[in-house]
């Protein structure tokens, strides 16, 4: 149907309402518009510290703010790619990038290892 989204074939959200799509420890919330002052940075949102994989959209621009927030501004639907995790198409629009972190009683709070 054309009012709604789908991942891997799969009816997901609304396409009226505030999007909210994850792959692994990536999740893309969607914002109304992009914050000032950003920089272009490459389109990977996650690096694999343990194997080397890698959160990487195949489009879109993504930038990130003097405090290392990422943002995306997609023109187009586009995949969201990660080598074990199934590919997710981000319908086109601006999100914000929240990598998942957790905590470890010898580090403390850290990003999650891929």
């Amino acid at each position: 149907m054309e009012n709604e989204i789908t991942i891997n074939g799969k009816v997901d959200v609304p396409k009226g309402s505030m999007r909210i799509i994850r792959q692994g420890d990536v999740l893309l919330k969607e914002i109304k518009e992009m914050p000032k002052g950003l920089k272009n940075k490459n389109r990977t949102l996650a690096y694999g510290e343990i194997t080397g994989h890698h959160h990487t959209l195949e489009q879109g621009l993504v930038f990130e703010d003097l405090n290392k927030n990422q943002f995306c501004d997609l023109k187009q639907d586009t995949v969201l790619e990660h080598q074990d995790h199934a590919h997710v198409t981000i319908p086109k629009g601006k999100y914000a990038v929240v990598i998942q972190r957790e905590y470890d009683i010898m580090q403390g709070i850290r990003q999650v290892m891929d």
